[in-house]
């Protein structure tokens, strides 16, 4: 399978606990959160990968023009028809291209991710990490995208859906 698949199961698998999508949506709404972006960050922290400044930003970079001019509007005219009986189908469409325009996103930052060389364990077959290491990779991880979101988010409320976001992992990766 490739990485962008297993990328993009993995978030897939998560999204589906209502808690954790709760708190992502919320915090997109009130901070602009770019949820896939949080959840790839995430994906790397669960196979021991800490990203930097740089890598961050380019993660960002490559999400920003596509979430603004691709996600966002197909979101927001999908919320614009969510009472509206006459559009449902309409909406149902939307939907659907809302979901591939995420689905390519990921692939998007996959490829950054190739770029910047934090794949390279993956490829090289190396040995998962031990669960220390993966539980502060992914700390770190999501630290690091919750800070850069407008207003910045504390720590505190990094850890605790960094332990949300382990959980639900380890749980997943149990079934």
């Amino acid at each position: 399978m490739s990485i962008e698949n297993t990328f993009w199961r993995w978030a897939v698998a998560l999204w589906r606990s209502s808690e954790l999508e709760s708190q992502l949506l919320q915090l997109q709404d009130s901070h602009g959160l770019v949820v896939l972006e949080l959840l790839f960050a995430a994906w790397l922290g669960d196979r021991g990968v800490k990203i930097a400044e740089p890598d961050r930003r380019a993660l960002q970079s490559a999400c920003d023009c596509w979430v603004k001019g691709v996600v966002i509007p197909l979101r927001e005219q999908r919320k614009q028809w969510a009472d509206d009986r006459e559009t449902q189908s309409c909406r149902d469409a939307i939907k659907t291209l809302e979901l591939q325009a995420e689905k390519k996103l990921s692939e998007r930052l996959v490829a950054v991710a190739q770029e910047q060389g934090l794949l390279r364990a993956l490829h090289a077959g190396v040995d998962g990490p031990d669960e220390a290491r993966v539980e502060e990779a992914m700390r770190h991880n999501i630290t690091c995208i919750l800070r850069a979101v407008r207003p910045p988010i504390n720590e505190s409320a990094a850890i605790t859906l960094s332990r949300l976001v382990a959980s639900i992992a380890h749980t997943n990766g149990k079934n």
